[in-house]
């Protein structure tokens, strides 16, 4: 059966946990079996859709010439602006407050998140709020410009 979202009233599938409008949490408690990466990287995706501009998104792990990605082994996440073909510096890049992955042995960690740029400041508030409802881990936002 159809819900709708407590946000914006967009029609969502019935096992939802984030409506695809405006990127909210339904408040549904459904039990997930996947790995907090593939979370992360599914927070990171609906950050990079619903943004008012273009951003590329890197995981960065240890590994950099491994073909599959290593469970639990990013040490951060890059928001870049792009334009076209061509990247600028990065808009805000989330790293583990602790620690030197962003998991420890599978669980969630608290971030840090770094905004270098002014027009990424929404865009990290919006995965901050995010992160902290899917998770209920704690957040820091550190401005790193003027």
């Amino acid at each position: 059966m159809p819900t709708t979202c407590p946000s914006c009233s967009a029609p969502l599938p019935e096992m939802a946990a984030f409506c695809a409008r405006c990127g909210r949490p339904t408040g549904s408690r459904v039990a997930v079996k996947e790995t907090p990466e593939s979370l992360l990287r599914q927070l990171a995706s609906m950050v990079r859709k619903h943004s008012r501009r273009k951003l590329g998104v890197k995981f960065v792990t240890p590994w950099r010439f491994c073909h599959v990605s290593p469970k639990a082994k990013t040490i951060s996440v890059r928001f870049n602006c792009q334009t076209w073909i061509f990247e600028t510096g990065p808009a805000f890049a989330i790293t583990p407050l602790a620690g030197k992955t962003l998991f420890q042995q599978g669980s969630w960690d608290d971030i840090r998140i770094r905004v270098f740029q002014e027009a990424g400041f929404e865009d990290a508030r919006a995965f901050a709020e995010v992160y902290r409802g899917v998770t209920g881990r704690h957040v820091e936002i550190v401005k790193k410009f003027d």
